[in-house]
């Protein structure tokens, strides 16, 4: 049962991009006219497997009192039969002797393959079982649909599971209403949506979900409502204290209550406005998995709900039965209310895409907005903040440093000071510096130089920034103000340059990185915070930059490798699968030798399967611009390394001293060292060439897999790469350190843009194309280049959302399913719970309002919908650890006498025996039983096999009960004993019957004869 729905809308009147998308992705869903012809067909060829039935031309031949056969379509009569209450006694004989058959179009009668005649009567009971079995037939249609691909892999009922979780996003992300708890709240369960994660991280802090049921009772019935709404708990400040309790619509709206109470009782006088009942008892059920699917799997319960009250045949025509049935199963309805941005908005986005984004196929558009929206989100609960925010840039901090060594100087060179003033004022931007370069060569046999002299002008600051990265060449000739302001005397060129001067005493290249350390490591709550931002933001850009990469064929990025990106930011391991390969990341190290130890290559990771045969492997390199780039397979790896380039300078820059030696100048392909030939008599070093370089595997040892393993890969990184940072101040462990500033002041890195000018920086952790974006609608929107970071980034996470709403609707443009002829009606529902009258006298008693039980986690999926088994079901098709701790109980220890496996048909690879069978499922054996052609494991799920006979679980929604023919065959056996024990009723009432009447026609006799004395 279900709250009253709303007739189905023109598609005129969808209200948002939300709405839009979602009715058109259910556009092409059942209709029950066809599930007719085709419900009929079944059951005739199931019953006459060899009788040709085309019902574009088989005709149901009606005798007349005349003596002729009229010749009207057989689907037109059972349309009539349904629909508008016609008569169907097709087993009859009409005088004289007449009767009805199938025949084609020409009247010829239909016969079987044996050249028996149909059993006329068998035909009307099977079109008379269609009232009762149609609905079975929708379910199952329905539910089959939901489970279909749409997007690549992604089936409809994931695709709106990621549509309600990305409208939530949106509406949280707008809403000014909800305090920061609330906001958390409901962050929560978008960040960690599978119930097992949220737990883990948060413990008794955690959110969460529950499922509301409300059951109404009212003299001899009780109904259970449908709805698909979540309440979300939380107690922040401990089980003792009051929790923070929200109720979330599939369209994103949000209402907060009380308490768990008010928000049950609320729901209960929701459902009393419009029903007639004695009271409504409203139980909870705790969900656990993923809360998003669970609650799209909710819209799909509801309409199942409404299908099984489907009341057939019916008088009020098919194009009202169309209607009815268009308006219960469509999910847009529910959307009614979803986030709309200004569409102005959203055409400047979309009047700038990319054209690789606009051609990426509808799962690719579909990752591109989920995870745009999901980066908007943590960006947004980020307040505009970054993981960077509060640091000074190099250039600022540059500038401050040589001011304040100005000052401190001008106090040592000054007695008493005479240019305190101008000095106070001086800007180092504002000194220029002039070079004289000199390049050129001695004459031959002669002390002379000759060349070509140059003028090279820099500010001081340039000077201070250059120094990084190698002290420049040429003399200091020249120090004036650009502005001609008289600068003290002891400030020279040698004042600057020479030992212990104002660059060394600046000394930036130390400076700066402990000053980066205090910001990013030293304080334990701020570093957190830091942190905290960083994760958040890069679980979501670096599965973007991925597979933009793929999109645009850059990088040697496939889709798999893609995939392999965005899987190995999952928390869960479970998560990190892909085609059945875990995906692991390890560190870049090199083999000098068989025998030698890894060199690590520092901040350098392989992404890739946990098998190293398979492939392909992602190079991530996070301080360059490209950052990600793949291979095939390690070897090809290896060999670009080994090949002249920018990533074999990478490479080279981020290896120890001591390892630099070995690989550079030619070293990978022949690494530099001295071998002993420990066999000759003689202590003399020989020289062998040594095998090329290759790649290590475990070159960081356990440091690496722990975090992985552990969910806590996004914080090793952020401190990894701080660390890369903080090291620049260590001279004696870094010497070519030169090198190392020279990447970081080219600002074009993707984890630090700290290094560029301020009027340079920008929103961090975006792709390059969205950064591309930013630039082109800047001038639109002013926020999106404006002098304050936060500004910048807010305006960032309102264009992201565009971005996603823009995508979400490009696929929004099907056409629509045709606008029924005629509207919705309540006509169609069995026995409906009896409606409210308005302005009822006298006034109805109010319903009594009970809460009932709080069921457990495990338990919503066995009682929570009537219609749909959730035991066994996962909208990603993947296995969850609860999931897996199921079926793992079902297994067997291998049986002692096993057959060979099946070797052909739809059973290959089972192992059969007299009793069922065995299935090896992921290396253990599960008992199996065969049913109407459906494999299941005793006790548990469905399963299904691939074309090479290996079996897996089934995850799709399923209806309970079973297939359509299952639940057919049931409720056949259910009529017929219910046949049987009225027949006995009847038997016994007329043996009773017969008894009386003979005690009264004893009695009626002894009256007469007494009357008649």
């Amino acid at each position: 049962m279900s709250m009253p729905a709303r007739p189905a809308a023109p598609i005129q009147t969808l209200s948002s991009p939300v709405q839009q998308a979602v009715y058109t992705h259910f556009a092409s869903r059942p209709g029950i006219e066809e599930l007719i012809r085709t419900t009929l067909l079944t059951a005739l060829t199931e019953r006459y497997p060899t009788l040709a039935v085309d019902l574009a031309s088989t005709r149901l031949a009606t005798p007349h009192e005349s003596g002729v056969w009229g010749l009207p379509l057989l689907i037109d009569q059972v349309m009539a039969y349904l629909v508008n209450g016609a008569s169907l006694e097709i087993s009859e004989i009409i005088p004289p002797l007449n009767y009805y058959f199938l025949s084609d179009h020409q009247g010829k009668r239909l016969k079987l393959a044996d050249g028996h005649d149909v059993d006329m009567k068998v035909v009307e009971a099977l079109i008379k079982e269609l009232p009762w079995r149609l609905p079975i037939e929708f379910k199952s249609a329905l539910t089959g649909y939901w489970n279909e691909p749409v997007e690549g892999d992604v089936n409809r009922w994931r695709w709106l599971s990621s549509v309600i979780k990305d409208t939530l996003t949106l509406k949280v992300m707008q809403s000014t209403a909800l305090s920061d708890p609330e906001l958390e709240t409901v962050r929560q369960v978008l960040d960690y949506a599978q119930s097992e994660e949220r737990i883990s991280r948060y413990g008794d802090q955690a959110t969460r979900v529950y499922y509301l049921q409300s059951t109404l009772t009212y003299p001899g019935r009780a109904e259970s409502l449908v709805t698909p709404h979540v309440l979300l708990v939380r107690y922040p400040q401990g089980l003792a204290m009051r929790p923070l309790v929200m109720l979330c619509l599939p369209d994103g709206s949000i209402e907060t209550f009380s308490s768990v109470e008010s928000a049950t009782q609320s729901r209960a006088r929701v459902a009393e406005a419009f029903y007639a009942v004695d009271s409504i008892t409203t139980k909870r059920y705790e969900i656990d998995g993923d809360a998003f699917d669970t609650q799209a799997g909710f819209i799909l319960g509801k309409q199942l709900s409404n299908l099984s009250q489907l009341k057939l045949p019916t008088t009020v025509g098919l194009e009202a039965l169309k209607a009815t049935c268009l308006q219960i199963t469509d999910a847009s309805r529910f959307f009614l209310n979803a986030s709309a941005p200004p569409p102005d908005a959203l055409s400047r986005v979309q009047s700038k895409l990319a054209q690789w984004l606009t051609k990426a196929s509808s799962a690719d558009q579909a990752r591109y907005r989920s995870w745009s929206m999901a980066l908007a989100s943590a960006k947004k609960s980020a307040q505009g903040l970054s993981y960077l925010s509060g640091i000074p840039d190099i250039h600022s901090f540059v500038v401050n440093s040589i001011k304040q060594q100005l000052l401190l100087d001008q106090q040592r060179f000054e007695q008493p000071v005479q240019y305190a003033q101008a000095l106070a004022g001086c800007e180092p931007d504002d000194i220029e510096l002039t070079f004289l370069l000199v390049t050129g060569a001695f004459a031959p046999g002669s002390t002379n130089v000759s060349g070509v002299t140059e003028r090279v002008k820099m500010t001081l600051t340039e000077l201070a920034l250059n120094n990084l990265s190698g002290k420049p060449q040429g003399e200091l000739i020249k120090v004036e103000h650009r502005q001609g302001l008289a600068l003290p005397a002891w400030f020279t060129a040698d004042y600057i340059t020479q030992g212990n001067g104002l660059i060394e005493a600046v000394d930036i290249g130390k400076n700066y990185p402990e000053k980066l350390k205090a910001y990013l490591l030293d304080d334990p709550s701020l570093s957190a915070d830091r942190e905290k931002r960083f994760s958040a933001q890069l679980k979501w850009q670096l599965p973007l930059q991925a597979l933009e990469l793929s999109l645009k064929g850059e990088a040697g990025m496939t889709p798999l490798g893609a995939r392999y990106v965005a899987a190995i930011m999952q928390t869960e391991a479970y998560n990190r699968s892909v085609d059945g390969q875990t995906i692991v990341i390890r560190a870049l190290a090199l083999l000098s030798s068989a025998e030698a130890k890894p060199d690590v290559v520092s901040n350098m990771f392989i992404i890739e399967p946990l098998n190293l045969e398979a492939g392909p492997h992602v190079l991530f390199r996070p301080l360059y611009e490209q950052s990600l780039v793949e291979f095939t397979s390690r070897t090809a790896l290896m060999e670009a390394i080994a090949t002249p380039s920018e990533l074999q300078t990478s490479v080279l820059t981020w290896l120890t001293d001591s390892a630099r030696t070995v690989y550079d100048n030619g070293g990978f392909k022949e690494p530099h060292f001295v071998r002993f030939n420990l066999e000759d008599d003689f202590a003399v070093t020989t020289f062998e060439k040594p095998e090329p370089a290759t790649l290590a595997v475990n070159g960081d040892g356990s440091d690496l897999a722990q975090h992985l393993g552990n969910g806590q890969l996004l914080p090793y990184l952020y401190q990894i790469n701080a660390l890369a940072l903080v090291h620049q101040a260590d001279r004696d462990t870094v010497s070519n350190r030169e090198s190392r500033w020279r990447l970081f002041l080219e600002g074009a890195n993707l984890f630090f843009n700290i290094f560029m000018l301020p009027y340079l920086r920008g929103p961090v952790m975006l792709t390059a194309w969205f950064l591309l974006l930013v630039q082109a609608l800047a001038r639109d929107v002013p926020a999106l280049s404006s002098d304050d970071a936060v500004t910048r980034e807010l305006a960032v996470v309102d264009l992201l959302q565009n971005l996603a709403m823009v995508l979400l609707q490009m696929r929004a443009i099907a056409p629509p399913l045709a606008s029924p002829q005629a509207r919705s009606t309540p006509l169609l529902r069995k026995a409906p719970v009896p409606r409210r009258i308005s302005k009822e006298w006298p006034a109805r008693p109010p319903a009594t309002v009970k809460d009932g039980v709080v069921f457990m986690p495990g338990e919503w999926q066995k009682k929570a919908i009537e219609d749909l088994d959730f035991s066994f079901a996962s909208a990603n098709n993947r296995l969850t650890p609860d999931l897996r701790k199921k079926l793992e109980a079902l297994a067997v220890p291998k049986p002692q006498a096993l057959p060979l496996p099946e070797r052909s048909d739809a059973l290959a690879g089972l192992y059969l025996t007299d009793g069922g069978g065995y299935a090896f499922i992921e290396g253990a054996y599960y008992p199996v039983q065969i049913d109407a052609g459906e494999v299941s494991i005793v006790g548990g799920p469905a399963l299904q096999s691939d074309a090479q006979g290996r079996w897996t679980v089934d995850l799709k929604m399923r209806l309970r009960g079973g297939a359509p023919g299952k639940q057919v065959k049931a409720v056949r056996e259910r009529k017929a004993q219910r046949a049987t024990e009225l027949g006995d009723e009847l038997t016994a009432l007329r043996d009773k019957f017969d008894s009386v009447k003979t005690k009264i026609n004893v009695y009626e006799n002894l009256m007469k004869l007494f009357e008649s004395a």
